[in-house]
């Protein structure tokens, strides 16, 4: 597994993420919540206060959702929120196998395109960003494959991967353009379809 980041123990409690300084010590969220890995798409905006006792997990969080205008999709135990209009983009990763090193992911609003860098070395591929490209995340994934990761990125920023002539880069290493989805010319590249080249790390 090469871990890209996390803290010591490989997970984040509520206390130290944004909006949740004030949750006690003990708190542990749900066994089942702690199995999932979760991506969120980049047009979530906004904060929620609110107050319940006695009621599931996962009740609350469709109810949150909803009434923000979200909602999630559940697939494979990675759980993907996002603006109802924005739900189709995780069809663009369903279905598909990726390959790479398994890695492990944990952001909360990080710079997309600082971590460029790190896959470049984890994947072997070269990673252009077009010019005042923009992206953040906000994902928590563990031992997913390195492709898969990126496309995850990728469709929670409406993103996309063309492949382009390597500049200043050793014979035959792949390049790939890494650009808004509404600028993409011809057909963009279906990552699971790649094979990494980079040794494993560990």
């Amino acid at each position: 597994m090469h871990t890209l980041f996390t803290n010591g123990d490989g997970q984040h409690s509520p206390r130290e993420l944004l909006g949740w300084p004030k949750w006690p010590d003990s708190y542990q969220p749900p066994a089942a919540a702690q199995r999932l890995d979760f991506v969120i798409h980049s047009g979530v905006k906004g904060q929620v206060t609110v107050k319940v006792s006695g009621m599931p997990w996962n009740e609350l969080l469709e109810n949150v959702l909803a009434s923000n205008g979200l909602g999630f999709v559940l697939d494979n135990n990675l759980l993907f929120i996002a603006r109802v209009e924005d739900l189709g983009a995780i069809e663009r990763t369903r279905g598909r196998t990726y390959r790479g090193q398994p890695i492990t992911l944990n952001f909360l609003n990080g710079d997309l395109l600082r971590m460029l860098g790190p896959f470049q070395d984890v994947t072997g591929f070269q990673l252009v960003a077009d010019p005042n490209l923009e992206g953040i995340m906000t994902v928590r994934v563990s031992e997913r494959p390195a492709m898969q990761v990126i496309a995850l990125l990728l469709v929670a920023n409406d993103l996309a991967a063309t492949r382009i002539e390597a500049r200043d880069a050793k014979p035959g290493t792949t390049a790939l353009r890494i650009c808004k989805l509404a600028d993409v010319k011809g057909a963009a590249v279906d990552l699971s379809k790649l094979v990494p080249t980079a040794s494993p790390q560990r």
